[in-house]
């Protein structure tokens, strides 16, 4: 758990370099504070979930979801709520790691951060036995990724 989570922190400290490498656009100082804001909010989140307080989960997320990130800085935020959801699901908080997806998914304007959200909805379904749902989502999912080639 805490090898996984940590690497997003990684993500988050390191995107600052990764994008100001000369071929992706530079970062500015505002994004560069709002990912340090992130990395902070995505420890809070991680003691969270350690000490089984789930219910702060999502108000922390919502903290990061507000930054607004954009670009290859939204993939770090779906990849967060990944690595939440990942955490819900395996202690049987299903209806709570739909409601992070739930309040990520609007928020999320890439169509391939869109397709990953409703992919990872779908495998939620499957692994509850909700096929039917689950079978909606990878369509749903399709759909997405039809639309943003």
């Amino acid at each position: 758990m805490n090898k996984t989570l940590s690497a997003i922190l990684l993500l988050f400290i390191s995107t600052g370099l990764v994008l100001g490498s000369p071929n992706v656009s530079v970062v500015s100082e505002n994004e560069h504070s709002k990912l340090r804001f992130a990395s902070a909010q995505h420890e809070i989140i991680a003691i969270l979930l350690q000490e089984e307080e789930f219910d702060s989960v999502l108000p922390e997320l919502e903290k990061i979801l507000s930054l607004n990130l954009q670009g290859e800085n939204e993939k770090l935020v779906v990849q967060e709520v990944w690595l939440i959801s990942d955490q819900l699901v395996a202690g049987g908080k299903f209806e709570l790691a739909h409601k992070i997806i739930d309040s990520a998914l609007p928020r999320i304007s890439g169509p391939g951060n869109q397709f990953t959200l409703q992919m990872l909805k779908g495998k939620i379904y499957k692994e509850q036995g909700l096929l039917k749902e689950a079978i909606e989502l990878y369509r749903s999912a399709q759909s997405v990724q039809k639309s943003g080639q």
